[in-house]
């Protein structure tokens, strides 16, 4: 599937249309297939899985607005806050991790950044009052 930015994100910001195609053509980093024996194993998996829930919950949250013009409904959790932490955690994680683990956290850190700058080039987008509007945008 390609990206077909038809709603009101196409309309009014380049910066949202920029950040949804520099996600979506990024590839999704590959997980920790081959364990390599050091202290961070289970780490390193275990942050893939959290890439991967974390880029759904922002994939169900921007893509009906970018593709479809739905209002943006944010997820319960703040993903943007989420993201950084998770962010975070890679960089503890580096830290302690083989040659091979630091090059996967590497890749995993690049898309959760990608990540969180398209959620919040969203989220400003849909807060942003428009002209026919008298105030921000409410979920």
């Amino acid at each position: 599937m390609t990206p077909d930015p038809s709603g009101p994100a196409d309309k009014g910001s380049e910066s949202v249309i920029t950040a949804y195609k520099k996600w979506w053509d990024a590839p999704f980093p590959d997980g920790h297939l081959f364990p390599d024996g050091g202290p961070d194993d289970d780490a390193v998996e275990e942050a893939h899985t959290d890439l991967a829930t974390w880029d759904a919950f922002v994939a169900d949250d921007v893509i009906p607005v970018i593709e479809d013009g739905a209002p943006f409904r944010p997820h319960p959790t703040d993903l943007a806050v989420a993201l950084a932490d998770f962010i975070a955690g890679i960089d503890k994680l580096v830290a302690i991790s083989t040659p091979g683990d630091v090059a996967r956290l590497t890749a995993y850190r690049a898309y959760a950044l990608l990540a969180l700058d398209l959620y919040e080039e969203v989220r400003k987008a849909a807060l942003e009052p428009k002209d026919e509007d008298t105030g921000p945008r409410r979920p």
